[in-house]
């Protein structure tokens, strides 16, 4: 019963303690007969951030930053114009570009002789006409006198036979020889012998007379009809020329006889003579051509221009085009260019390789202009010799052209009216390029203020016209045209500037845009320079004939007037890097104190937000730390992206980085943190190409990050 009453008593112990724990547990005992205390774990969904962080709060320090508006305006220079004024818009101060000059003596650009001096030669100023070509001879004689035949004067007892006929004639004073093309030729005989003669077979022949032992060239046998009575004449059948070689000394010759002699006397006046007679004779060719060598002594040029011109260096040759039928040839090979004013200062000799074939044309050699003067007025002298011309037609479009044509032809000095020069090698000069900012690369720019302030100088005594332009440059007044200095001739694009006067006019840069391009106006790529180019095109007196010198110079002068500052550019800009170091509360609450927890799985959304409105890439390279209340830093997560122009500026932070954020400290101090550190840097305005600095409705560029 003791026992009894004694586990009665323990039973009722043990359900009392357990009556009163049980309000106290979701849990059931699994093992009744063990105590155990009490212990429970409460899911929570707290919103612990509720709040933006404007990424003005991190560089309301920077003077480069303005964020009196709400937004962050980036200016790279803190006196800029726009914030010096008051003015809302954002502007950019660009470093003043680098001014230039081009100093050019007249002396190293070419001269410019315009269309290069001609002359003709017809014809007729050559000596040449129809009858030369296919000459009309003259009839050839020769007279046989009693003597010359070998016969004695006197009584005349019988007829005489074998009578020798050797008879030498003409002269070669007109040709050594010639070929005939066609014609007839024909020998007339008259008897002046008291008696008839009769020759040997009837004929007579036409030699060649080479020399004294070679009469063996027949020219012509001339065929006789018989007896020649006294006192008559009778002619030989004609005898084609065509392709018969005839020498300048010719020969009668063959055997006669008398016929009815008895009784007869002969004496000194009587006498047999020969008429050689040439019809319609067309010649192939001759040698030597009897047309006599001409004399060329061809006047050209003018005094217009200039008196004389005494050149620095230069070249300079001569082409003649035959456009006769015939071949010629210059005495010596050679023709002479002298001052028609003083035709002993010798210009030069121009030498040519030989014989100028007929419709051909032929450069002479080249002369060397160094230190000679050459007048306005200039004359050819030389003699020209023709062959090969016999049968050809000669037209009124047949002449000789001969052509002067000049290189790199540099003055030294001159006196005269208007010098023409050849620009070609001054389009692009080599040190006229004006930098704008070695960190700036620019396609297109519009400016704010600035100016560019030109000069062109002229130091000669006449008047000066030139080209000036910078290429990059559009102006703005006129639709976006290549700018031009005032008074530029909108047809030549020449500016002229009176004899030792100077051009001067600003360019106001609101007046015009920057535009990259090559010479030929089409846009290209970046560029730090502007280009600007001087062609010295005409220099004219006012009147009369002034002294130039190659020293005389033209300057070209371009300045910076005032601060240039942009309104918009695209191009290549320098990259601005923002360090950031900044603590911001979170603003949970001090709620370790109030609980005790383990671990949260947070429903936290966090993000990084970037807004570019300048359209800037912007490279984003930040750290977000974890502070707890006793300063000490937790582990942190790195937000790395690259922002370009109309790209998503969200940069979201994934769960598993917010937990470990928010968890960093539970594991050890059993707390949340109560700041944020964010830390690193933000890249803005990288080089890229093509980017534009400022709005086109006209508002500012913004750059606005917001946490």
């Amino acid at each position: 019963m003791q026992t009894s009453l004694r586990s009665k008593y323990h039973w009722l112990k043990l359900f009392v303690v357990l009556f009163a724990t049980l309000p106290l547990s979701y849990h059931c005992i699994e093992k009744p007969l063990d105590f155990k205390a009490p212990t429970w774990e409460t899911p929570l969904n707290l919103t612990l951030v509720n709040k933006t962080f404007y990424f003005s709060d991190m560089v309301n320090k920077d003077s480069k930053f303005d964020t009196t508006t709400g937004v962050v305006l980036y200016r790279p220079t803190e006196n800029a114009i726009g914030s010096r004024q008051g003015i809302s818009k954002t502007v950019f101060n660009m470093p003043s570009p680098k001014g230039n000059t081009i100093q050019q003596e007249v002396g190293v650009i070419p001269v410019d002789i315009g269309t290069p001096p001609t002359f003709n030669l017809t014809a007729a100023q050559l000596g040449i006409n129809t009858s030369k070509l296919n000459p009309a001879f003259d009839p050839q004689t020769a007279t046989l006198s009693p003597s010359q035949l070998g016969i004695p004067t006197g009584p005349l007892l019988v007829n005489l036979t074998g009578i020798q006929i050797d008879q030498k004639f003409g002269d070669t004073s007109k040709f050594t020889y010639l070929t005939f093309a066609n014609g007839t030729m024909s020998l007339k005989i008259t008897n002046n012998f008291p008696v008839a003669i009769q020759f040997a077979s009837n004929q007579l022949r036409l030699v060649n007379f080479n020399s004294a032992s070679d009469t063996s060239q027949t020219v012509a046998t001339f065929v006789f009809s018989g007896q020649i009575a006294a006192g008559t004449s009778m002619t030989s059948t004609p005898v084609s020329l065509a392709s018969v070689k005839m020498d300048g000394i010719l020969k009668l010759k063959g055997s006669m006889s008398t016929v009815g002699a008895a009784g007869q006397q002969l004496n000194a006046t009587h006498n047999i003579s020969s008429e050689l007679t040439i019809a319609n004779a067309q010649i192939q060719s001759m040698v030597p051509d009897p047309a006599p060598p001409t004399a060329i002594n061809q006047i050209f040029g003018d005094s217009t221009d200039y008196k004389f011109i005494v050149y620095e260096n230069g070249q300079m040759s001569l082409s003649i085009a035959n456009n006769f039928p015939f071949d010629i040839q210059f005495v010596a090979n050679s023709l002479q260019l002298v001052n028609n004013n003083d035709t002993t200062q010798v210009v030069g000799t121009f030498v040519f390789p030989g014989k100028i074939l007929a419709n051909t044309t032929v450069p002479s050699s080249t002369i060397q202009l160094a230190n000679k003067r050459m007048d306005a007025v200039l004359k050819l002298k030389g003699t020209v010799n023709i062959s090969n011309y016999f049968g050809k037609t000669i037209g009124n479009n047949n002449n000789l052209v001969s052509t002067l044509s000049m290189t790199n032809g540099y003055l030294q000095s001159g006196l005269v009216n208007t010098i023409n020069f050849n620009p070609q090698n001054l389009v692009a000069v080599p040190d006229s390029a004006i930098q704008l900012d070695q960190k700036i690369k620019v396609k297109l720019a519009k400016f704010e203020s600035g100016g560019m302030k030109v000069r062109i100088i002229n130091k000669a005594a006449l008047k000066l016209s030139v080209k000036f332009s910078i290429s990059e440059l559009s102006d703005n007044l006129k639709g976006g045209q290549e700018y031009k200095l005032p008074g530029t001739d909108p047809t030549t694009g020449v500016v002229t500037v009176s004899a030792s006067d100077s051009l001067v006019t600003t360019i106001n840069m609101k007046d015009v845009s920057f535009v990259s391009r090559d010479r030929s106006g089409i846009d290209t790529a970046v560029t730090q320079f502007l280009h600007f180019s001087l062609e010295i095109k005409t220099l004219k007196a006012t009147s009369g004939y002034v002294a130039i010198n190659k020293t005389d110079q033209v300057i070209a002068d371009v300045q910076p007037v005032g601060a240039f500052v942009l309104t918009e550019v695209q191009g290549k800009i320098p990259p601005y890097t923002l360090n950031v170091n900044q603590l911001f509360d979170v603003g949970i609450g001090d709620i370790g104190n109030n609980l005790t927890l383990k671990g949260i799985r947070s429903a936290i959304n966090l993000s990084t937000k970037v807004l570019s409105t300048g359209l800037f890439p912007t490279d984003v390279n930040l750290y977000v730390v974890p502070v707890n209340k006793a300063g000490g830093l937790g582990d942190s997560i790195h937000i790395t992206k690259r922002i370009n122009p109309g790209d998503p500026s969200v940069i979201p932070i994934d769960t598993a980085s917010v937990n470990k954020l928010m968890n960093t400290f539970l594991p050890t101090l059993g707390e949340l943190p109560s700041k944020f550190l964010v830390r690193g840097d933000v890249i803005v305005s990288l080089f890229t190409e093509a980017v534009s600095i400022g709005m086109t409705d006209g508002s500012p560029g913004l750059i606005r990050f917001v946490i």
